[in-house]
């Protein structure tokens, strides 16, 4: 009878043959002589691998799934399971550069590089404003004709005019003081019934 615990250990996936020695001392042979003998044996595999060891677990990125490595029990054997599809959100960001200047007027853009898959993405800068520099008169107003007077970004270079109106009154603008709160014709009214009740008290400037 072949004692199991002579038998090496059954692999995974591949058979074993084996030879047995067996020897009996001549102290215990009943012709008072030591013998010896062999046996071959063929050890079966087990049939599978016991993958419940955990080795590495790699997430999924921009361009790669993820998925976990295990081991055999047993054996050094290892296989790739759980994989997941591509992460889209899952980038490696590089800086934001600027790729378009903003100008006074128009937005600029900022660009930045996926260091894995090379996907850009874009976001907008906003416009830097216009640097008016002051309203100078280019021709002045009259007590019947309007006049003109303009200011210059000292960046761009453009010219923005206004109307200065019969009186001596500039049109409205965003950042005048009392015509940005009072309709033109209103302030018209104003001055041409303040220059003719007051007219006998000599020039009234409005």
């Amino acid at each position: 009878m072949i004692d199991p615990a002579a038998l090496p250990a059954a692999l995974c996936v591949e058979k074993q043959d084996v030879t047995l020695t067996a020897t009996v001392a001549a102290d215990k042979s009943a012709d008072g002589e030591a013998h010896s003998d062999t046996l071959d044996v063929t050890v079966p595999a087990i049939g599978s691998h016991d993958y419940s060891v955990l080795v590495e677990k790699v997430a999924a990125t921009c361009k790669d799934g993820g998925y976990e490595i295990y081991q055999c029990s047993r054996c050094d054997a290892t296989k790739i399971m759980n994989g997941t599809g591509v992460d889209a959100s899952n980038h490696a960001w590089g800086e934001w550069a600027l790729t378009k200047t903003p100008t006074c007027a128009k937005k600029g853009v900022e660009t930045r590089i996926c260091g894995r898959c090379g996907e850009k993405e874009n976001r907008k800068v906003k416009a830097i404003g216009h640097n008016w520099g002051k309203w100078t008169v280019v021709k002045p107003a009259t007590d019947t004709e309007e006049g003109r007077e303009q200011r210059v970004c000292s960046r761009c270079g453009e010219v923005e005019e206004r109307v200065i109106l019969v009186g001596g009154h500039s049109e409205s603008k965003p950042d005048s003081g009392l015509n940005h709160n009072f309709p033109k014709r209103l302030i018209d009214f104003f001055c041409r019934n303040i220059r003719m009740i007051t007219s006998s008290f000599g020039k009234i400037e409005c």
